[in-house]
């Protein structure tokens, strides 16, 4: 249609982004379906699904959540709207200076 084609890297990124996604939000509803046994399995999915995607929609049960739960749909309101693909680069990323990188030296004039 445009005359344009995606790489493999970009593609590869894409899957990646959306696998991991997809496990992130599986793995919030384990975790508040663990936290909070009573209520339905699908509201608990709704609402990670809809805190992932900063919808802001909700079934109306998460006044009656726990603290844990609230902290869960907390952390993953804030890796749905930064990206995953950035909060995972900045909790793995090398904290430690780099002695190989030499900035430029720049001549400012003064007076």
């Amino acid at each position: 249609m445009f005359k344009r084609r995606l790489s493999n890297e970009v593609v590869l990124k894409a899957i990646t982004i959306t696998v991991i996604s997809i496990g992130l939000v599986a793995l919030i509803t384990l975790l508040l379906s663990v936290t909070e046994g009573v209520l339905p399995f699908v509201d608990l999915l709704f609402e990670a699904t809809s805190a992932f995607g900063t919808v802001g929609l909700s079934t109306g049960i998460t006044p009656i959540l726990s603290g844990f739960s609230k902290a869960f749909l907390i952390a993953t309101m804030f890796s749905g709207r930064v990206g995953l693909f950035t909060v995972v680069l900045a909790l793995a990323q090398n904290r430690q200076k780099n002695e190989s990188v030499r900035y430029i030296e720049e001549k400012v004039i003064i007076g």
